[in-house]
């Protein structure tokens, strides 16, 4: 047995997202609900390809948006504003860092412009700590420089103001 590495059989951060979906108990169609946001929610910052090794994280979340959508509205209520941001981040590519910092950066402006703040996402996590879940991910990946924050900081306020002139 030479040549294993620890690397050699390490799970995706995708393909784990799909562990967690499969691993759960599934008796109803809430319990479907539940278990494919908790996925969506998981892959809203994943990067890697799914269990298979070939399926884009954007295909999973794809197919995992429509199962969702296929349930009763009684059993799976549509997607909250904030859990809606986090369905298009999971849909979005980051196969390489620079769309990865795409996707982050597109996640970011979709939760600011939610102005309430308590709204839970697709799981019992709220915008607010998605903003700050997203933006130390985007820290870590190490996504723009200084000038892109400030920019994003702005435009943050910008649609901040607009959301609340408008509403």
């Amino acid at each position: 047995m030479t040549g294993l590495g620890t690397t050699d059989c390490a799970i995706s951060d995708s393909c784990q997202c799909q562990i967690n979906t499969a691993k759960t108990t599934i008796a109803s169609d809430a319990n479907k609900c539940t278990a494919y946001n908790n996925e969506l929610s998981c892959l809203r910052t994943a990067q890697a390809a799914g269990c298979d090794g070939t399926t884009k994280k954007s295909a999973v979340a794809t197919a995992t948006d429509t199962a969702r959508a296929d349930l009763q509205t009684a059993e799976c209520p549509a997607p909250t504003a904030t859990c809606q941001c986090e369905i298009n981040a999971a849909k979005g590519d980051a196969a390489s860092t620079t769309t990865y910092c795409t996707v982050l950066s597109t996640l970011k402006t979709c939760l600011s412009a939610i102005t309430t703040g308590t709204e839970a996402g697709c799981t019992s996590i709220t915008q607010e700590a998605l903003v700050t879940d997203t933006e130390a991910k985007t820290t870590t990946a190490k996504c723009g420089s200084a000038a892109d924050h400030v920019t994003f900081a702005i435009t943050s306020l910008v649609v901040s103001v607009l959301v609340h002139l408008f509403l």
